[in-house]
């Protein structure tokens, strides 16, 4: 018997023929079917918000994924955090949610050696979502 049946037979009884055992596993299949496409519509919905700090481009934050503008972030009731790393530099972005800016450090990689980036900090506000095309 499929995990499940005996409390759907207590709710409907016990099956007295083959024809009901077939509609119990029926029953049990769309109940199941039920719970995981709610399951994934509740999921699907992110909630994302977009920071505007200082004159840099506006950020999409998603809070649900844990990403900012697609990148990988650590978020916390107080803090979200992440590194741009490429060829050029490793850059540390820090918003500190209960100031409201955000503070960029890092390094930028060169020949003769690693050169800091000096610590800046901005204010964010909260904006609207960009425009888009299509």
């Amino acid at each position: 018997m499929d995990v499940g049946g005996p409390v759907l037979m207590r709710i409907c009884g016990r099956p007295r023929s083959r024809y009901g055992k077939v509609l119990m596993k029926h029953v049990l299949r769309v109940v199941a079917a039920f719970f995981v496409s709610s399951t994934a519509a509740w999921s699907a919905k992110a909630e994302t918000i977009f920071l505007q700090c200082g004159s840099m481009d506006v950020m999409a934050v998603d809070l649900t994924n844990k990403t900012v503008n697609g990148k990988a972030a650590t978020t916390s009731p107080m803090a979200i955090d992440w590194d741009n790393v490429n060829d050029v530099g490793d850059v540390h972005l820090h918003i500190d949610r209960t100031a409201g800016t955000l503070t960029i450090s890092g390094t930028y990689y060169r020949s003769d050696g690693n050169v800091p980036i000096p610590s800046s900090t901005y204010n964010c506000a909260i904006v609207n979502a960009p425009a888009t095309k299509f």
